[in-house]
């Protein structure tokens, strides 16, 4: 009987498996008695030959860890201890061990886990970074050994979202300036998909956040997205003195259609 082929991701799992019972193997290694009570051991692993303190290290995490505390709690306080995992230069984590960078996770979490812990130069370069990814006004869905993929509808809606929310936390106008190109490539790209009644509609398989199912048309969630993104981008360029009437008449039409298309009496629900 021919033996089965393994994927590359079914490979990566098995190694991950491994790498998994060896951890663990260590940590059920020290059981002599001389390692019980006062007694400690240390594990350090590293690619260089390195020298560390460990209580000292420890005790610079915890004080690292705990300005992040923004409500001194211990809820509060695990949650934001295990957010720190997640984080790195340039974007946040969606899953360990199989997922890399996803966008769309990316930006719905990163008001919670970088504005609230006031992590705002590391929320700038995490917004910089992928507003430099932003190709003819999309935003990449996933990042993973560097390959990109631009196979989402929503996820430049929600870079939008977190650009906002960073001006709500640190009202750092000059910076979303800087971000402006990127924005208003992304609105560019959305207005040629606007129907008639001001409404976004698509066509495309598995683009939304049900990435199992067939969804377009008119998406309900997307266009509350849209909806954000509209308000926000005139308000923005009040701010800075741009010229925002696009927006404002686009925001106005929805406003008044959006009900109309997606309530059904009952509750709301796409429009295909």
């Amino acid at each position: 009987m021919a033996k089965k082929r393994r994927t590359r991701a079914q490979k990566e799992r098995a190694l991950a498996r491994r790498k998994e019972q060896v951890v663990y193997s260590i940590s059920k290694t020290p059981t002599d008695d001389k390692f019980v009570g006062e007694n400690e051991i240390q594990f350090t692993a590293s690619t260089e030959q390195i020298d560390v303190d460990f209580h000292e290290y420890l005790k610079k995490e915890k004080k690292r860890l705990d300005k992040l505390v923004f409500k001194d709690t211990e809820f509060i306080r695990r949650l934001c201890y295990a957010s720190d995992s997640f984080i790195t230069p340039n974007g946040i984590i969606a899953g360990y061990h199989w997922f890399s960078y996803y966008g769309r996770d990316t930006f719905i979490s990163l008001p919670g886990l970088l504005l609230t812990t006031k992590r705002f130069e590391e929320a700038k370069n995490i917004l910089r970074y992928w507003g430099n990814l932003c190709n003819n006004g999309l935003m990449p869905n996933t990042i993973s050994n560097g390959v990109t993929s631009y196979n989402s509808i929503d996820t430049s809606l929600w870079y939008i979202y977190s650009v906002q929310k960073y001006l709500e936390y640190t009202r750092d106008i000059e910076f979303v300036k800087g971000l402006y190109k990127v924005l208003e490539d992304i609105m560019n790209n959305f207005i040629k998909m606007v129907d008639i009644d001001g409404l976004i509609q698509f066509k495309g398989e598995r683009l939304t956040w049900m990435d199992t199912l067939k969804r377009d048309g008119k998406v309900v969630e997307i266009n509350a997205l849209w909806y954000n993104a509209l308000d926000f981008m005139y308000k923005l360029c009040l701010n800075l003195k741009y010229d925002g009437r696009m927006y404002n008449q686009l925001l106005t039409q929805v406003k008044k259609n959006y009900v109309k298309v997606f309530w059904n009496g009952n509750y709301l629900n796409d429009n295909e």
